[in-house]
């Protein structure tokens, strides 16, 4: 699995041979080349910093950069589902049944994690908000206009960053040239956005 590139997928056939187990043993081979490769996904994940998900039927396939995102987006909704869920929970107990001390611990604890389930809902739209602003700028075309650039170099499609051309020819990337843009889509209004920790949301939130 360390050897495989961002796309490649490890098939069960593959571990199946490596491991000598039947892959097609549902009740035996396959649980242990499942159990095998979710140790080595935990391994390098900690040690290579890459990750690896479940190809159905397939195998196991080292993520891509957009896997790893879509990834992150799923742990993130699950995330925001677990804690309304937890506020909705502590909101059933009857403040009367219990003393003083409960109640305020109650209180807290309820308060507590509806602020949290609103700034990770806040900090989902601004996610979105992020996301549509870079799909939008990868429709911007990377190079000037020939005819009142006829010196800019072109430079291959979907590089933003980097230039091939001498330094005096080196323009700005478009990630730069749009970032104010970003950061307005991504706050929601021009100024620097509140801590995370702003007791309050911002408005429209």
């Amino acid at each position: 699995m360390s050897r495989l590139q961002p796309g490649d997928i490890l098939s069960y056939d593959e571990m199946g041979q490596l491991l000598d187990l039947d892959p097609a043993d549902h009740t035996g081979g396959r649980q242990a080349i499942h159990a095998a490769a979710r140790k080595a996904a935990e391994v390098l994940l900690t040690q290579r910093r890459t990750v690896f998900t479940v190809a159905r039927g397939r195998g196991y396939q080292h993520a891509r950069p957009d896997q790893v995102l879509d990834l992150a987006h799923r742990h993130q909704a699950r995330a925001v589902a677990e804690v309304t869920d937890a506020h909705t929970k502590v909101d059933t107990i009857d403040l009367t049944s219990v003393d003083v001390t409960t109640a305020r611990l109650v209180q807290a604890t309820a308060t507590g994690l509806a602020h949290q389930a609103a700034m990770m809902r806040q900090l989902d739209v601004r996610q979105n908000r992020l996301d549509t602003a870079m799909a939008a700028l990868q429709q911007i075309p990377r190079t000037g206009d020939a005819e009142t650039e006829p010196h800019q170099p072109r430079h291959t499609p979907g590089v933003w960053d980097r230039r091939d051309g001498p330094a005096p020819y080196r323009q700005p990337s478009v990630v730069s040239r749009a970032d104010p843009r970003v950061t307005e889509l991504d706050t929601g209004q021009r100024g620097t956005p509140p801590p995370l920790n702003s007791p309050h949301p911002e408005p429209g939130a």
